[in-house]
């Protein structure tokens, strides 16, 4: 996004959604395709957003989340049509990938 419309859009999409759902209190933001910088975690905390979620695969410990509650992993889950199995591939991916962080290892998404 153009850095000029960033603070409008932050501010914007968070009142339309309040808006939108009475009584609902947007405290959260996906990064669109994961992308964000820190002028971006700057406004979100000063729009009052507490978690943000980046495109990072992995998972996240209560230490992290305590110092990067504004980037944290996800996984993506998706049905691929092989079952169960493949939920469970995806958590030991996300597992692996956040487990190597920890040593400094960033496999990539």
């Amino acid at each position: 996004i153009d850095p000029k419309y960033l603070e409008w859009e932050i501010a914007t999409s968070q009142y339309d959604l309040e808006k939108r759902f009475p009584g609902a209190v947007v405290r959260t933001m996906a990064f669109p395709c994961g992308s964000y910088n820190p002028k971006i975690l700057a406004l979100l905390k000063r729009y009052g957003y507490e978690q943000a979620l980046t495109g990072h695969t992995g998972m996240i410990t209560h230490e992290y989340y305590q110092q990067h509650p504004r980037e944290l992993y996800r996984l993506i889950i998706q049905d691929n049509g092989t079952g169960p199995m493949a939920f469970v591939g995806m958590l030991k991916r996300g597992y692996r990938h956040s487990y190597l962080r920890t040593f400094g290892i960033d496999l990539g998404d």
